[in-house]
């Protein structure tokens, strides 16, 4: 064990929220479609102004000797899982210190859509939607092709309900049901202010606890006894200071490793990233140092419809598509001038069209009627931060040679053209498109959204690229959420909660489930610490 000095004070911590001015993020949300959020400058929403309080010490204080801080359990990292750990813990009477190497809390939640699983709860019986264990457990298992662990599913499934209830407990205003392909029941509700907002309440229950926390504090090793069990770690604050912490348990709650490209494979790297900047994989380092092993790194979140802000990073763009779609005669053609999906339908057939294209993307087309109404509604925002108008006519003036990729002419033939497409087969493709609205019928896809036909230019090409965030592969834990090593064997001392552990979304997630399974492990996870004291 590396030794340091005694500290000569011990540090009395106040909770709170730096946002201003702190938070870096690559771009936004977790798992949502329905709302797009997130620009290359992410403006700071209402809902995160209220959240920011100044804490009096944000900081371990600097001293000329090392400090050592003993707890009962030691909670690393400040989403939503580890501060739900540490209310519970606190609630059930622990000594609870929680690291995080940030200056605010929240972790990927702060800038997520806010979307919230409500199955059982009596909310969504209020709200009178017809749903059940059984349908919730088939979308999950559905979505995650055989990958699932099915304790956690249907541990989750059980959990859900008094989860968001919880949620509106504490006072997180909901919208209305926001309709998905992945459920089969209107479920999933937005918080009103998106994932901010319940930060903001969740901050104020640990508040409530007086939880210890040590922010811009970045935790490096975890720290073993001579038998192998977990017993603290190592961490450094922001003044280069090593803080060494002894403790009972400790809790891993670091989130995921999207922003740690030596992590991720091929496909994830060619994905531009719209996650939290702080997602770098270090609970997952720390964790396989000590004999945990990481299952499924290959495994992530893929999405549709990302605009590409810079080299690597994008954000949301599906619900300016899906305007397009509902109320234009907008369309998507491959890089070679067809369609290959239903318009506005699942998203997963977007995302395979996607991948199955040869460059690795697909275009919307849009008429000079359709880009006009597609255009008011990105640079009016009305959907989330997109773009400016200086921005996106610098695209379009670059014809293809900027980070998003747009292409504009007076007609299909010079636009296609632009794009490398035969330009004969995007003609085609349009007539045969436009025979559909005439008939009322979409003989290749079924989209009932046929609004208008394709009508005069100029004609504009807009590149959909895939975009990822939310990371899946990760420790295995038992079901008390004890880590796992190589032989299924739980390492003494050591737990995992939220998206650092592997097995509820199996190889891809449902809208919802994220922040809900991150609520739920961390207050099991400190549930089960507890039920050992």
């Amino acid at each position: 064990m590396h030794k340091v000095k005694k500290m000569k004070r011990v540090l009395s911590l106040c909770l709170g929220l730096m946002l201003a001015g702190c938070l870096t993020v690559t771009g936004c949300s977790s798992e949502t479609q329905a709302t797009p959020e997130g620009s290359s400058a992410p403006a700071q929403t209402e809902a995160q102004s209220s959240a920011a309080s100044e804490p009096e010490e944000t900081t371990a204080a600097a001293s000329s000797e090392d400090t050592v801080l003993e707890t009962e359990i030691l909670i690393i990292g400040g989403g939503l899982a580890g501060m739900n750990a540490a209310i519970t813990a606190s609630e059930g009477g622990a000594s609870v210190l929680l690291l995080e190497k940030m200056s605010f809390l929240g972790g990927a939640g702060l800038i997520s859509s806010g979307a919230v699983d409500s199955y059982g709860s009596e909310f969504e019986a209020q709200a009178g939607i017809e749903d059940s264990a059984e349908l919730l457990k088939e979308d999950i298992l559905k979505a995650g092709n055989g990958y699932n662990i099915e304790w956690m599913v249907d541990t989750f499934v059980a959990h859900t309900g008094e989860t968001f209830d919880w949620l509106v407990e504490l006072g997180v205003p909901f919208q209305d049901p926001t309709p998905s392909e992945e459920h089969t029941a209107d479920r999933v509700f937005l918080a009103v202010g998106g994932g901010a907002a319940i930060i903001e309440k969740i901050s104020e229950a640990m508040q409530q606890q007086n939880v210890e926390v040590l922010m811009q504090t970045r935790a490096n090793t975890l720290l073993q006894d001579e038998s192998g069990t977990v017993i603290g770690c190592l961490a450094e604050n922001n003044e280069g200071e090593t803080i060494e912490v002894h403790a009972d348990t400790v809790i891993l709650a670091t989130g995921g490793y999207g922003a740690n490209a030596d992590f991720l494979t091929d496909t994830l790297k060619e994905a531009p990233y719209y996650g939290f900047a702080g997602s770098t994989g270090d609970g997952h380092i720390m964790a396989e140092a000590v004999g945990a092993e990481l299952v499924h790194m290959d495994f992530g979140k893929l999405y549709p419809a990302g605009w590409q802000y810079e080299e690597g990073k994008a954000t949301i763009q599906t619900g300016y598509d899906n305007y397009a779609f509902a109320n234009t005669s907008a369309i998507c053609v491959t890089s070679e001038g067809v369609r290959a999906f239903c318009e506005g339908g699942y998203n997963t057939d977007f995302k395979n069209a996607i991948l199955n294209d040869s460059e690795g993307l697909v275009y919307m087309l849009l008429d000079q009627a359709s880009y006009t109404a597609w255009r008011e509604t990105v640079l009016t925002n009305s959907m989330g931060v997109m773009t400016n108008e200086e921005e996106l006519d610098g695209f379009i003036e670059a014809q293809g040679n900027a980070s998003q990729v747009i292409y504009q002419a007076d007609t299909l033939e010079e636009v296609a053209a632009l794009a490398g497409m035969d330009p004969d087969v995007l003609k085609e493709t349009v007539e045969r498109y436009n025979s559909f609205v005439e008939n009322g019928v979409d003989e290749d896809f079924g989209r009932t959204q046929l609004n208008a036909q394709i009508g005069d230019g100029p004609y504009t090409l807009v590149a959909q690229y895939l975009r990822f965030a939310t990371t899946l592969g990760g420790v295995e834990v038992s079901e008390n959420y004890e880590v796992l090593d190589a032989e299924d064997n739980p390492i003494p001392g050591l737990y995992a909660a939220g998206e650092i552990v592997f097995g509820l979304h199996g190889n891809d997630t449902i809208q919802g489930s994220p922040i809900g399974w991150a609520l739920i492990s961390g207050r099991l996870a400190a549930e089960s610490i507890l039920a050992t004291q």
